[in-house]
């Protein structure tokens, strides 16, 4: 499964940058100790995202990828009215499957 091009930039910015601060303080310079932090961002911001769809959407936000809403088939208007179709579920399954490989990824960092 490819990673959404606009969900990873947007998570890795976002999700990754309290790892990546701290990186110095604690002497590191070798580009390698980036990947951990990083992937670990990806991971627990893609779910955050997931359990955050509902409440989101009521708030007017909607973190999904757009090109991922458009593959399926979901409107925005979908995720703030709370309407669930075959395309939303299929969307989610997607979504929560991207999350899971994510996470296995950031599992490989450390061993």
């Amino acid at each position: 499964m490819r990673p959404s091009t606009s969900c990873t930039s947007t998570v890795t910015t976002f999700a990754s940058v309290v790892g990546l601060i701290v990186l110095p303080i604690f002497g590191y310079q070798d580009e390698a100790a980036r990947v951990p932090p990083r992937r670990a961002g990806i991971a627990f911001n893609s779910t955050n995202i997931l359990r955050d769809v509902k409440e989101d959407a009521q708030l007017g936000r909607v973190y999904l990828p757009r090109e991922d809403l458009e593959q399926f088939g979901v409107y925005e208007n979908d995720l703030m009215t709370g309407r669930v179709t075959p395309q939303f579920l299929e969307l989610m399954k997607f979504e929560t499957d991207r999350a899971r490989e994510f996470h296995q990824r950031r599992n490989r960092c450390w061993g």
